[in-house]
């Protein structure tokens, strides 16, 4: 609770989902990645219910997340794609990245350390949503990471 400072911990329905990237959507709604899994959450703030939203691919791992209405658009670090999947209807959408499957789409905590550690970020032809327009910029050779750390 912003309000109060409180903390109420919940376990996840999925045993080692490693929840990871949690924001709270502008409705109100903690909504986050499974990162060991090929799913999304929400918890209803007010019953703390978790409801769990798989993709359909298997080895999908949704990594950064951000949400626009019923949508969450997510990159999938294992597979190396940009992902928006509507909550509310289960329609799901994917875009490969330019890079391949070893892009590992994220953000950084600096332009530098990404160009150091990570020389092959992903490229992006389109940035579709707020989120990766913070966190991704155009250069002449397409799309790159800014290292935007308050993307997530």
């Amino acid at each position: 609770d912003p309000k109060t400072g409180e903390i109420k911990l919940v376990t996840m329905p999925t045993p080692r989902s490693r929840p990871y990237g949690i924001i709270v959507s502008p409705k109100g709604v903690p909504t986050l990645c499974l990162f060991g899994t090929n799913k999304l959450a929400t918890v209803d703030p007010n019953t703390m219910e978790v409801k769990e939203y798989a993709l359909p691919d298997a080895a999908s791992r949704p990594r950064r997340i951000a949400v626009v209405g019923d949508e969450v658009w997510y990159s999938d670090f294992s597979r190396g794609f940009l992902g928006r999947y509507n909550i509310a209807t289960g329609a799901h959408k994917e875009w490969a990245s330019p890079s391949g499957p070893r892009s590992r789409i994220s953000a950084s905590t600096s332009p530098q350390k990404a160009a150091r550690s990570r020389p092959n970020r992903a490229t992006l032809p389109q940035v579709p949503s707020p989120f990766f327009a913070r966190c991704m910029r155009q250069r002449s050779d397409g799309w790159h990471s800014t290292g935007n750390r308050d993307a997530s």
